[in-house]
């Protein structure tokens, strides 16, 4: 397959502009929860819930918008763009979370990392369905 026709199927920079919404949001909404002295105030498994529901319903409202004004194969569309919404999320979390807070790569990825396929399958799964239905309709 011809790269161009993955780089074509997509507005990448809206794409991008969705991604690093979708990760600034939670991360700007997780500080509710931390007092002046970078302590949680609420326990860390309803916390971790509380994010992760934020997190989904983020990006299941940011994903009609990325298929807005799409042309070529809407399922390419939304694998692409989940793609990079997880890389765009890792890679901001490591800049801030592992290298200015200190939480060690472990830790990251067993506790908040793996729960970044939601936001590869949330764009995924929309566009197969987009895609269904537009090939039904023709």
């Amino acid at each position: 397959m011809k790269i161009g026709v993955w780089r074509d199927c997509m507005d990448w920079k809206k794409a991008f502009q969705l991604g690093f919404l979708v990760w600034l949001l939670p991360f700007a909404f997780s500080f509710l929860f931390y007092d002046s002295h970078a302590k949680l105030t609420i326990d860390g498994v309803v916390f971790k819930n509380i994010m992760f529901s934020f997190l989904i319903i983020v990006t299941t409202i940011a994903t009609p918008y990325l298929f807005k004004g799409a042309h070529g194969d809407l399922s390419k569309v939304g694998v692409n763009a989940g793609m990079l919404w997880v890389a765009i999320s890792i890679v901001f979390d490591l800049l801030f979370l592992v290298g200015f807070f200190g939480m060690s790569l472990y830790r990251y990825f067993t506790e908040i990392g793996l729960g970044y396929i939601c936001l590869f399958a949330i764009p995924a799964a929309a566009g197969m369905v987009a895609q269904t239905h537009r090939n039904a309709r023709k």
